[in-house]
């Protein structure tokens, strides 16, 4: 029980790192997005995560540091995960405020509880779907007010929490026993495999050579996130105890959006948010109630 309670706080404070700078990576993201594609961006971040990667690991492990503990099938399908989710996320901060985009992304812990119950048979009760419930009525009063300007971004923002939830089950199937540094180096195959193709085929131009430097703290951050909330859901005694901290991103999202992109929330986005997380932090404690239950 004691190392549990340790595992918790230590999860969370992980977590809040891991966000933050993932809120920073997204500022990046929002602003190069308005100069390159979202391919573009992505292979430049995965092969300058890889040069940063691999000398590290190889002086740290040596050859074998590259390979996983657990199932190399978790580790290649969060490659796959990360190509997907790293698309939907710069594209989705091209057309859409930052603010707006955390709302909508807030929906993921009630997808991660609905994904939980098919991939680990965790039972959810009848006060848990009520909180999911009442969590995608806040999606929608996001989304709803601006219909008439649904667009891309809108779209692929929808869809960031069914990869997020997804990657949020491959860690829990990985596990606390993996090489943290596994995480972001298969995260950065996945989008270099899927990147480099499409860039090639597209002709999309790379990014122009004063910006090149930036990706250096840029993908540093992206390891760091990833590491971070890597080790955070893998130690959680359940992904309800991390997942809920996303809604931190609400504060960077607010301040970066005004400061770097004169953006302010509109009133849907602060009446959505709060339905959000005051249903995410009710399923947070009926999870927490069920998790004590059983430990009794």
């Amino acid at each position: 029980m004691a190392e549990m309670h340790y595992d918790s706080i230590k999860a969370v404070f992980l977590a809040l790192g891991g966000f933050f700078l993932f809120s920073i990576v997204d500022v990046f993201a929002k602003w190069m997005g308005q100069y390159y594609s979202a391919s573009a961006i992505l292979l430049l971040c995965a092969i300058t995560g890889l040069a940063m990667l691999l000398p590290f690991i190889l002086w740290h492990k040596g050859w074998r540091g590259l390979i996983p503990r657990r199932p190399l099938k978790y580790h290649l399908w969060r490659a796959v995960q990360t190509a997907a989710n790293g698309l939907l996320i710069v594209t989705a901060l091209k057309y859409i405020p930052l603010a707006d985009y955390y709302g909508i992304v807030f929906a993921t812990p009630f997808v991660t509880a609905i994904f939980s119950v098919f991939f680990f048979k965790d039972h959810v009760g009848w006060h848990r779907w009520l909180a999911i419930a009442v969590g995608f009525v806040g999606v929608w009063v996001i989304v709803s007010p601006s219909y008439h300007d649904f667009n891309i971004g809108t779209v692929m923002a929808l869809f960031v929490p069914v990869t997020l939830a997804i990657n949020a089950m491959l860690l829990r199937k990985i596990g606390k026993d993996e090489y943290p540094l596994m995480f972001p180096l298969y995260s950065f195959l996945g989008l270099l495999v899927f990147n480099l193709p499409v860039v090639f085929l597209t002709g999309a131009a790379l990014p122009a050579l004063v910006h090149l430097p930036l990706y250096i703290p840029y993908t540093a951050a992206i390891i760091f996130a990833i590491a971070l909330l890597g080790r955070a859901f893998a130690i959680a005694p359940v992904t309800s105890t991390v997942a809920p901290l996303q809604y931190s991103s609400m504060l960077w999202g607010t301040l970066f959006g005004y400061f770097f992109f004169h953006e302010l929330p509109t009133w849907n986005t602060w009446v959505g948010a709060a339905v959000i997380i005051g249903a995410g932090l009710y399923l947070v404690h009926r999870e927490r109630a069920v998790v004590l239950q059983n430990t009794h």
